[in-house]
């Protein structure tokens, strides 16, 4: 249950962030009288989205050992069998997770239905100390 409070407390802080950023853009645009670039700011806010949550899960992972604001508010440990996250776990990892973060009904299901564990832990060789 912990695992899945840390999932809403990251995803509550990903959409504060994504909407102030998707702000400042609209901001600056308004002020700079290019008001044809805010179609395109709302054309491509899934991209947008994506490249933040991309953004937000590679630097937990890569910089801070896969602890995200909320994992780390509610003390989980993941541990992975090697000694240091290399640039290509973490890449990897960001990848699968943005396809559960996309996919997240499926994901849902499988975490409640697999004593509370992701697809991604498996494959990945990931443990979670308690």
């Amino acid at each position: 249950m912990k695992r899945f409070i840390a999932a809403i407390i990251d995803i509550v802080l990903f959409y504060i962030f994504n909407s102030l950023v998707v702000l400042l853009l609209l901001a600056c645009l308004l002020n700079s009288n290019l008001y044809i670039f805010i179609d395109l700011i709302f054309n491509f806010y899934m991209v947008i989205m994506i490249i933040i949550l991309f953004a937000y899960f590679f630097i937990a992972d890569y910089k801070f050992s896969e602890l995200t604001v909320g994992k780390k508010i509610m003390n989980i440990k993941p541990y992975q069998h090697v000694d240091k996250i290399k640039f290509e776990y973490a890449y990897v990892h960001t990848l699968i997770k943005i396809t559960a973060s996309i996919l997240w009904p499926f994901t849902l299901i499988y975490f409640l239905t697999h004593n509370n564990t992701m697809f991604y832990d498996t494959i990945l060789s990931i443990e979670i100390e308690n």
